[in-house]
């Protein structure tokens, strides 16, 4: 079962030691050609940044960027994004980045960090890398499970290009491209989920016991067929031998 999407999602970005130079809507699958690549342009999206403590560690601190995503789905709006690292000391570089389902929510949340930290912990994080332009599509399925509780699942198709350094060499910044869009205007809903209880796991090993009980069975009578059959061949045989004599 299908529903319309509606409403916007919020897209975290942890770009580390990158720096976010560029980020504008545009429609229509249509991206304009690049103008200056590398440097500092207009900021056309709403963001905000966010500093917390990452869920699974107290030791470690994030910093996120949290840009609202593409909403109108019918104008194939999309959000292109466009990084620049001036240097690192790791032999590849990437952006990590998270999806999740509500940027209005974020807006309205009165502790952020506390939204960001609950966020890390419930969705998967991707990554793109340096040098290509990523592109994301982006669709929501939403599980109901038996206790009612609703769990939302965001799914990726993911093209990458490779860019064209077209930059003076003296430039060697690692430039990052990526682009958000929805798939389509829908979410596939998934209902009736069983979840595993005890009687479904005494049914499923009778089951299996009832199985191997029918195979042995099936295997004693195979085996006395055989025993007969070979008895009937070797009877024939005496007679066959006992008229030529």
């Amino acid at each position: 079962m299908d529903s319309i999407f509606s409403g916007e999602s919020g897209i975290a970005l942890y770009p580390g030691k990158a720096e976010l130079l560029t980020c504008k809507h545009h429609f229509y699958d249509y991206i304009p050609p690049l103008v200056n690549p590398g440097q500092p342009g207009k900021i056309e999206c709403v963001t905000q940044r966010i500093d917390y403590t990452a869920p699974f560690t107290n030791a470690t601190k994030k910093h996120a960027v949290i840009v609202k995503g593409p909403q109108d789905v019918k104008k194939r709006e999309l959000v292109f994004m466009q990084f620049h690292l001036n240097e690192t000391d790791q032999d590849f570089s990437a952006i990590d980045y998270l999806l999740f389902s509500s940027f209005q929510d974020f807006l309205n949340s009165p502790n952020k960090s506390e939204f960001m930290k609950v966020c890390e912990s419930s969705y998967s994080s991707w990554k793109f890398s340096g040098g290509f332009r990523t592109w994301v599509k982006m669709s929501l399925v939403k599980t109901k499970e038996e206790n009612g509780l609703v769990a939302v699942e965001f799914r990726q198709e993911i093209s990458v290009v490779n860019y064209i350094e077209r930059r003076p060499k003296a430039d060697i910044d690692q430039l990052f491209f990526v682009v958000f869009e929805w798939k389509d205007p829908f979410i596939q809903e998934v209902q009736d989920i069983v979840t595993a209880n005890p009687w479904n796991m005494i049914a499923l090993l009778c089951g299996i016991f009832l199985a191997l009980f029918k195979a042995a069975d099936f295997a004693k009578l195979s085996v006395k067929w055989m025993i007969k059959i070979r008895k009937r061949h070797l009877k024939r045989k005496t007679q066959a031998l006992n008229h030529i004599s």
